[in-house]
């Protein structure tokens, strides 16, 4: 498996379909960091799952004030613990932060999800 060397990998969607984030704030792609995991096929699987969610931020660009942000952060944060799953064994930290376009999102919290201590 490849190496791992990111401290911090976060997931927060953007308008344009990035979502995974280096601590740098570089987007990322998790099959390209993922190569050679014991689990890559569910991690695959997990990207599309990824960019589904992500791209359904794009309705927002009209300011739709209808717009189901807890449901949609509830399925990031869904979907970030699942990675988090897969990073157990390794010191990455795994957050969630809401989108920017989301209207309680403006402090850009972060919300981690099970870091292992060592």
């Amino acid at each position: 498996m490849k190496k791992l060397n990111l401290s911090k990998i976060r997931i927060m969607p953007v308008y344009g379909g990035a979502y995974a984030w280096d601590e740098n704030g570089y987007n990322i792609s998790l099959s390209y960091w993922f190569i050679g995991h014991p689990q890559y096929n569910e991690i695959l699987k997990l990207e599309s799952e990824m960019e589904v969610w992500a791209s359904e931020i794009y309705s927002v660009i009209d300011n739709d004030p209808n717009f189901p942000w807890k449901d949609y952060n509830n399925k990031g944060r869904e979907l970030t613990k699942k990675l988090a799953e897969f990073m157990i064994d390794s010191n990455t930290e795994i957050v969630y932060a809401r989108p920017y376009e989301d209207p309680d999102g403006k402090n850009l919290c972060e919300e981690r999800f099970l870091k292992r201590c060592k």
